[in-house]
């Protein structure tokens, strides 16, 4: 239950003990935020849209002959690699009575759990002054991720931690722990089968782990377990390349198509100097987006002078008192930095802010590796902090409840994902199930301003209902190619349409209009209509069609501001009515000739 003080500072001799106890106050404190996430999603009324619609629809198929080899789609047309994200949500969902909230709940006790385990290899190699390091560095992090990205199960967000812990994990496994071996290729095996743009670390950190681990020696028999885990976590994967969609041959032909178009190393290096800087996003400075398009702005090289400075300075001080452990942690966190490097340089199409978020806990640990190797050279030269090592415990589990009780049960400002859509969808829905027949397949199809996101959403309260759902051949990365038009028979189609296309009803061939829903007073509707005329006008004037098509599409119009003969009031007046949102219509074409759907699950 205690430990020699000589494990604590790599090489000390004082015989003093330092009580396990530290470990459990640290981390007890550390996941009062996880906790707090998981108690205020339980029970709520959630109606999740577009990529989290996604997400519970796969997650409601594990288990029935559809049961997914894949993981969640990506924008480029294929799946991430393998479906152990959905494997681990369908335990809680399924726990719940197939509640939606499950998945809220889930993504809190992920990562609650992957911070416990970061802290519980950060004590088995550290002691208690590398525990008070990393979980103060987490509550940092997770005071500026806020309280609401913890319950968030979207596939970009849920990673972030656990990658943490796969970093942590690894330095611990190249050290010789043999838990750190097999937490490594667990965690690596479900960050890459969630998100392929962690596959460049999972080769690194584990090829570094296990050629550290083979030269402390480790035994025969946890090699036989690290592999037979890791080859069993990749069956899902090889299946679906044998005998399914061959998704693996899908990705490699992407990124070796010479379709993309990566970032490069400049831009890469403009990203890396934001995220790893002193104005970095994970200690609540600025993380600011190009208007046109969204993506990070980087900064200029200069701000990577003295984080790589400290760098270097804290490794010369742990090498000069022989602090092995901390000179490998700094080493392990190097060279996450310089995958996370090319990682960036490797991204097509814009490097937007959720596909780099990770690099918060790269730049956490940069610092945190930093302190750990000066303190280490300090406990060596004075021998006071040796004595009172153990005094760092409560003061840091003080901070961090402090830091964690604000971030835990801060006002967020959303309540859940896609919350913004749970007006319209809570009116729609009850209306659109009851006027559909009680057999066949519903075809599925939108247009107008985000019916994208209202596609998903209502293609998972069909599939709820009972009904097969059926979209288009296009989107069977989405849902799964057995609800793709293409593979099944509809009988009847079903539109959802948004914003100004409503209009158009009457001379389209939607069908029968099943229910309306607006959220502005009928006293303000008309307004809204001479505002969207009107400005129509004025940008048909001005020869830009594009943004006409644009503000009927719902996107952003700013490029008007600075347009001559465009009134800035009606645009102003749009994007008021924008943010109150759009109208949405239900159609019902049930004309179609009557067949079967295919066989039930």
């Amino acid at each position: 239950m205690t430990s020699t003080l000589a494990e604590t500072t790599d090489g000390g001799t004082t015989a003093a003990r330092v009580p396990r106890w530290g470990l459990w106050i640290v981390i007890a404190a550390a996941v009062v935020p996880a906790v707090a996430a998981f108690v205020r999603v339980v029970g709520q009324r959630w109606y999740p849209a577009g990529d989290w619609a996604m997400l519970e629809l796969r997650t409601r198929d594990v288990g029935t002959r559809h049961t997914p080899l894949l993981g969640p789609y990506s924008r480029y047309g294929w799946n991430h690699p393998g479906p152990l994200l959905f494997w681990y949500y369908s335990i809680p969902y399924r726990l719940t009575g197939a509640r939606s909230w499950s998945l809220l709940a889930a993504a809190a006790v992920a990562n609650g759990t992957a911070i416990a385990a970061t802290l519980t290899f950060a004590w088995r190699r550290g002691r208690v002054a590398l525990t008070a390091i990393v979980g103060l560095g987490l509550a940092i992090l997770i005071a500026h991720l806020h309280v609401y990205f913890l319950w968030d199960p979207w596939n970009p967000w849920v990673t972030v931690l656990p990658f943490g812990l796969l970093v942590v994990a690894a330095w611990a496994a190249s050290d010789g722990d043999r838990w750190g071996l097999y937490v490594a290729v667990l965690t690596a095996a479900f960050l890459v089968q969630t998100h392929i743009g962690f596959a460049l670390f999972a080769v690194g950190l584990l090829a570094w782990a296990a050629v550290g681990a083979w030269r402390a020696g480790t035994e025969r028999r946890t090699w036989h377990i690290t592999i037979g885990l890791g080859a069993l976590l990749c069956v899902p994967m090889v299946l679906d390349q044998l005998f399914g969609q061959g998704n693996l041959g899908e990705v490699l032909r992407y990124f070796t198509s010479g379709d993309a178009h990566p970032a490069g190393w400049s831009r890469a290096l403009d990203v890396v100097a934001r995220e790893l800087g002193g104005r970095a996003p994970w200690i609540g400075r600025p993380e600011p987006v190009n208007p046109i398009g969204g993506a990070v702005v980087g900064a200029g090289s200069s701000h990577l002078v003295l984080p790589v400075l400290a760098f270097i300075g804290a490794a010369v001080a742990a090498w000069s008192c022989s602090a092995k452990r901390a000179l490998r942690l700094q080493a392990t966190v190097a060279l996450t930095a310089v995958l996370g490097f090319v990682s960036v340089s490797r991204i097509s199409d814009g490097v937007f802010g959720y596909l780099v978020r990770w690099w918060w806990m790269i730049a956490m640990l940069w610092w945190a590796s930093i302190v750990w190797s000066l303190w280490s050279f300090g406990a060596h030269h004075a021998r006071a902090l040796v004595r009172h090592e153990w005094t760092l415990a409560p003061i840091a589990a003080a901070l961090i409840l402090w830091s964690a009780l604000a971030t835990g049960f801060a006002p967020s400002p959303t309540n859940v994902p896609s919350a913004d859509f749970g007006p319209a969808l809570r009116a729609v829905t009850p209306a659109m199930l009851s006027n559909l027949p009680s057999i066949g397949g519903v075809f599925l199809e939108g247009k107008g301003p985000n019916v994208g996101w209202l596609v998903d959403a209502l293609a998972l309260q069909l599939d709820r209902a009972g009904h097969h759902v059926l979209l288009d051949d296009g989107q069977r990365f989405k849902v799964g190619s057995f609800r793709t038009i293409g593979n099944g028979l509809a009988a009847v189609r079903m539109t959802i349409v948004t914003g100004v296309f409503i209009d158009d009803a009457a001379t389209s061939d939607w069908g029968r209009e099943v229910v309306l829903w607006d959220p502005l007073p009928v006293e303000k509707r008309d307004d809204r209509t001479r505002v969207t005329r009107e400005l129509r006008e004025q940008l048909q004037d001005a020869g830009r069609p594009d943004l006409v098509a644009a503000l009927d599409n719902g996107e952003g119009i700013w490029e008007a501001t600075t347009l001559n003969g465009v009134d800035r009031s009606l645009i102003d007046a749009r994007d008021s009515y924008q943010r109150i949102g759009d109208p949405v219509a239900v159609f019902l074409d049930d004309s179609l000739e009557a067949a079967t759907a295919p066989e039930d699950r």
